[in-house]
């Protein structure tokens, strides 16, 4: 996803000089500015709280005026958008950030921002004869109003939660759990951290992790008559869907007849794990996916099995495991990080692009998060069930 994001020093007592800023016209969706407020270079502190809000404030060459909700960060910053409207008209716009608690109000002092004239506005660009008819229906949702306005609005319940569809414009996630004094985590949706798997030479065949391409990168041929490789444990919750999947980047692998190269998952290192509770997923010049119900609470195995004669060159793939019926895009792994949790069970939780996990350190406690939804999604949702009920796009 593209997004530029701006870091400034913004004032509150004294005029501000700063750098050009400057922005295209019609550019949509992409462009954020992270403040830190100052006073006389100082900077000021800003309380991650559930009652602070953030505003910028932009007034446009027509003399139209309007308000966009940002973030508060966890780092004493604050993240805004610079918002379509605000990039509509090409020329000078007045800009300044408000920071609001119950009944209390600090405005910074204003600086400027350069809409540059866009050499072309991209009215004309598809001669797709049922662009217009598109059109007309994306627009007929978005003025349906508070329809769509609830339709932006991502809510989920349960002792875990994943936002896929989360909005790509920072905000803030509403969080309430049942129990106060459980520690809250935020993560991305892929479970499995290849950067645990050692690089390693074995039986022909040498495998590394590359940390800036998040992948395996295998080389050789198997010598062996069978090899499982690379075995880490990984916890897993009873009566849950998994779903794991291998992607192809490049490079080459070459099967025998009969032979195998995949990823394993399993309850333990066999094969023939205790019934259906194993999968795989082949290594191939494609995307190969899997998934598996766990019907018990399991310290799950991942690793990797390759035969006799496989062989790989500068083949790169990366794997996924995922809480989910089926398997979606790769993400790289995140870290787990925790957040902050008020005295009510409450918290403000930054939004995470293009998914967010929530869970905690306490079992049984439910998590209800309130998030803004991504809206290319919400209208791709729209579009097709228009069209399984028989209508026309």
């Amino acid at each position: 996803m593209l997004q530029i994001i701006k870091e400034l020093n913004i004032e509150v007592t004294k005029p501000n000089v700063i750098q050009a800023l400057v922005a295209k016209q019609y550019d949509m969706n992409t462009r954020f500015l992270k403040v830190t407020l100052m006073d006389c270079g100082v900077p000021i502190t800003i309380p991650f709280t559930n009652t602070i809000k953030v505003v910028i404030n932009a007034e446009r060459k027509d003399g139209q005026s309007k308000g966009f909700d940002g973030v508060v960060n966890e780092d004493n910053t604050v993240t805004v958008p610079l918002h379509s409207w605000m990039l509509e008209l090409e020329g000078d716009v007045i800009c300044d950030i408000s920071v609001m608690d119950t009944d209390k109000k600090l405005t910074t002092t204003s600086f400027t921002l350069l809409v540059e004239k866009a050499a072309y506005g991209g009215d004309d660009i598809t001669s797709d004869p049922q662009h217009d008819v598109l059109v007309e229906l994306i627009e007929e949702v978005k003025n349906s109003g508070s329809s769509f306005a609830n339709a932006l609005k991502g809510t989920v319940s349960g002792t875990e939660v994943c936002m896929t569809d989360i909005s790509p414009i920072p905000h803030n996630i509403g969080v309430k759990l049942s129990n106060a004094d459980a520690k809250l985590y935020k993560s991305g949706k892929n479970l499995f951290n290849q950067a645990l798997i050692p690089n390693f030479t074995s039986n022909g065949i040498t495998l590394q992790y590359l940390p800036d391409e998040n992948c395996f990168l295998i080389n050789g041929m198997s010598t062996a008559t069978t090899q499982k490789m690379c075995k880490i444990a990984i916890e897993c919750e009873p009566n849950q869907k998994y779903a794991m999947s291998t992607n192809y980047i490049s490079g080459s692998v070459m099967v025998p007849s009969g032979g195998s190269a995949a990823s394993f998952f399993g309850f333990n290192d066999e094969l023939n794990a205790v019934g259906s509770e194993k999968f795989y997923t082949n290594f191939s010049h494609g995307k190969t996916s899997k998934m598996l119900t766990v019907t018990k609470k399991y310290c799950n195995y991942f690793w990797i099995y390759v035969t006799k004669d496989v062989e790989f060159k500068d083949y790169k793939v990366r794997v996924q495991l995922e809480k989910n019926n089926t398997a979606t895009d790769f993400e790289p792994y995140i870290e787990p990080t925790e957040c902050v949790v008020n005295t009510d069970g409450t918290a403000n939780v930054p939004s995470r692009y293009p998914s967010t996990r929530l869970f905690t350190d306490t079992e049984g406690v439910t998590i209800e998060a309130e998030y803004s939804r991504d809206t290319n999604k919400v209208i791709e949702s729209l579009v097709s069930a228009i069209i399984s009920l028989g209508g026309n796009v």
